[in-house]
């Protein structure tokens, strides 16, 4: 029972850091209160206006004019406030596990969240940047922290939803090829017990694969195992279906929709994830229409510059990426990460490849031939199920567009789904339709570079 309790304090205790922390308000001799300016900050801290909640407030001013004294008097008294002195050597997310006495920002997270219900508002992270903190890796740090933006803890307040009308709904995840969807889940679930992964294939719908797993021969016993473990675990155990792209059987795709909706919603036994490694297999699993939609994009380029990345970089390239080796590999295939490691981990010393030259060069011939497949479509019947022989003309068009607007949707006439079916079914994936801006992109800026050269076909010309 002892041992219980520590490893019960030990999980609690940096939710618990963060819900003891409090800044102290200046003393009344000291400080001259400034009600108006006060106010104001306070409204900013604390709004609940959805266009700005989740923005970060940067505070600045004159030297010496008082504003850890401000911030110091609209914060003191409050729980949940944690301060964090920025040094020249200490990124914000190190302090921050340095603080918790924590080693992975999967633990900041969960530290985060659990604070967060307990307080019942989110908890305030106030980093002081002193004058002497030049270091442009930990400024960069500051901006790229914000916990409750960040996908892992958005996927994680859907997956552990306790709003009655989305909880039995089943979660949705797709992104671009190479997006990095399965680290993400893995990063989120890190930890969690009572998570049943089924990996598909092409004739093996997910209620076979279940009872295969679970040593068992009918749903009755399913239905059974699954209620028990809700009851040890005190919360729905959590089904994780990973569709690869080589899954296309529609019996298959729509036999994961209605266990979804069977298992998930309507006998309320399981919480659904559904990973599908392309939009066009995520169009065809519905659930009819409980299904919350969950989007990864690809990093940005500053991501790439992060320190976590770049210790990332370094662990599967075996030595330090410098910042040209990395602007290299951007361009050549934007922020797919698992594209990055396919180069880095090849282009290692001692490998076949070798060198990162090579590897990289073996990866643009890789490209090369996506593009040349996508030229395909035209050529065997276009766009499904209508057969709009349009995919030179939107290659063209997307080529226009500068590489980070990317072609707004309502310029192309075929259906997003339509399009992700094809590409899916004809493993051409040089563009993508991106549906939180609804629009069409190029996968990187090589590939934005080629697709100006795509060999128009005859009835794409005439739309053209």
């Amino acid at each position: 029972k002892e041992e219980q309790q520590r490893q019960k304090e030990e999980r609690e205790r940096p939710f618990r850091t963060i819900l003891d922390s409090k800044v102290v308000p200046p003393s009344t001799d000291s400080y001259i209160p400034r009600n108006e300016l006060s106010d104001k900050l306070k409204v900013a801290v604390f709004s609940q206006e959805e266009d700005y909640k989740d923005f970060f407030i940067s505070i600045t001013g004159n030297h010496e004019v008082g504003k850890s004294q401000l911030i110091r008097h609209v914060l003191g008294g409050y729980s949940g406030v944690l301060e964090v002195s920025v040094d020249n050597d200490l990124p914000p997310r190190t302090a921050i596990r340095s603080i918790l006495g924590v080693t992975d920002d999967s633990a900041v997270v969960r530290a985060f969240v659990e604070a967060k219900s307990q307080l019942g508002r989110k908890p305030i992270i106030i980093f002081d940047v002193h004058e002497q903190v030049t270091n442009p890796g930990v400024i960069k740090g500051l901006s790229n922290f914000h916990p409750e933006e960040e996908l892992s803890d958005k996927l994680k307040a859907a997956v552990f939803s306790l709003k009655e009308d989305l909880q039995d709904y089943f979660i949705s995840i797709t992104g671009n090829r190479e997006a990095g969807k399965s680290q993400l889940i893995r990063y989120v679930l890190d930890g969690y017990d009572g998570v049943l992964e089924v990996s598909l294939e092409n004739d093996t719908p997910p209620r076979m694969a279940i009872r295969t797993i679970l040593g068992v021969t009918d749903e009755n016993a399913v239905a059974r195992a699954f209620v028990e473990a809700e009851s040890k675990l005190g919360r729905k155990p959590i089904i994780l279906i990973d569709i690869h792209e080589r899954v296309t059987n529609p019996n298959v795709l729509d036999a994961v929709s209605n266990f979804a909706k069977d298992f998930g919603y309507e006998k309320k036994l399981v919480k659904v994830l559904v990973v599908c490694s392309t939009a066009g297999t995520a169009a065809g699993i519905t659930g009819d229409g409980r299904r919350i939609d969950f989007f990864v994009p690809q990093l940005t380029r500053e991501e790439l510059d992060s320190a976590d990345a770049r210790r990332v970089f370094e662990i599967w390239h075996g030595k330090r990426v410098n910042d040209e080796d990395v602007q290299r590999i951007f361009d050549l295939v934007g922020g797919r990460i698992g594209n990055i490691k396919e180069i880095l981990v090849l282009g290692r010393d001692g490998t076949m490849m070798g060198s990162l030259d090579k590897a990289i060069a073996w990866m643009k011939g890789k490209l090369l031939r996506d593009v040349r497949q996508y030229e395909t479509i035209d050529r065997c019947g276009g766009f499904s199920p209508k057969g709009e022989c349009l995919a030179s003309w939107l290659a063209h068009e997307v080529a226009r567009f500068p590489f980070e607007q990317c072609l707004p949707g309502e310029r192309f006439p075929v259906d997003p789904e339509d399009f992700g079916k094809t590409a899916r079914d004809r493993h051409a994936h040089p563009i993508y339709f991106h549906p939180d801006i609804r629009a069409y992109c190029a996968r990187s800026p090589f590939v934005h570079r080629q697709l100006g050269s795509v060999a128009f076909q005859p009835q794409s010309l005439r739309n053209w």
